[in-house]
């Protein structure tokens, strides 16, 4: 029986060259996947050594990024502030909250997916009508695209989904805007971080600061973001141990 793929890379680490693993990063899905790679390690290894330094993908992302990761109650009340700005007859804070955390979640999506915010938010109501200005993007964003039109559509017409549309003019407009708030701040939600960093590296704007060992190890599926940033990892000589059948 084939063993699992955290397990099979801490047998590797421990057979060659374990004296390196002070000096080695290792890149991981989340955290949960460090203390079963810690566990096979313990398992594993033939004499004392230094533990790797673990990552998590956000955790990872943290150390790379420029802009912080704003508090979830702080990066809504600045959407709102923002929405008030730019809606003619806004809602009220209680009525516009939820509404809010799922425009936050849109927006982190699409960053991550490097998504034209223009394009997705054009109100295409036809789906076929989506074929050409689609043309031209990767398979994953027009998935992306697809996903949230699929599921905007899906169901009965409410008077929340008519008033939302009534807006949908404006939310290129209050995505830019929100971007711009938080930026001037310093801060970011999670997809904004992500974009800004794959933006950097399309630029050649990042500079690596490691200069250990690096390792990826347990991901599967990727957003547009991740590819880049692993891409980048690659040219500068990171290893990848892929979960399974990916890649």
């Amino acid at each position: 029986m084939k063993k699992p793929i955290l397990e099979t890379l801490a047998i590797h680490l421990s057979a060659s060259e374990p004296d390196l693993l002070g000096r080695t990063r290792i890149i991981l899905p989340n955290r949960r996947a460090g203390l079963f790679l810690l566990q096979h390690l313990a398992r594993h290894s033939r004499k004392a050594s230094w533990a790797p330094q673990l990552y998590s993908m956000t955790d990872f992302i943290q150390e790379i990024r420029v802009l912080d990761q704003g508090d979830p109650v702080e990066l809504l009340f600045s959407l709102y502030d923002v929405y008030t700005r730019l809606v003619d007859k806004p809602e009220s804070l209680d009525d516009f909250y939820h509404r809010g955390e799922t425009m936050i979640r849109d927006f982190d999506e699409l960053d991550k997916y490097l998504v034209d915010a223009a394009l997705l938010f054009t109100n295409i109501m036809d789906m076929k009508a989506m074929e050409e200005p689609l043309a031209g993007l990767e398979e994953d964003q027009i998935q992306f695209i697809r996903q949230f039109w699929t599921g905007f559509h899906a169901g009965e017409p409410t008077p929340e989904k008519e008033l939302f549309i009534q807006n949908w003019k404006l939310l290129p407009l209050i995505y830019e805007a929100y971007r711009k708030e938080l930026s001037g701040q310093g801060l970011a939600y999670q997809g904004m971080q992500y974009r800004e960093i794959a933006e950097r590296i399309a630029f050649g704007e990042m500079e690596p600061a490691w200069e250990g060992r690096t390792i990826v190890a347990g991901f599967n599926a990727l957003n547009r973001c991740e590819k880049r940033i692993f891409a980048w990892l690659k040219i500068l000589g990171a290893e990848f141990y892929w979960d399974y059948d990916a890649r």
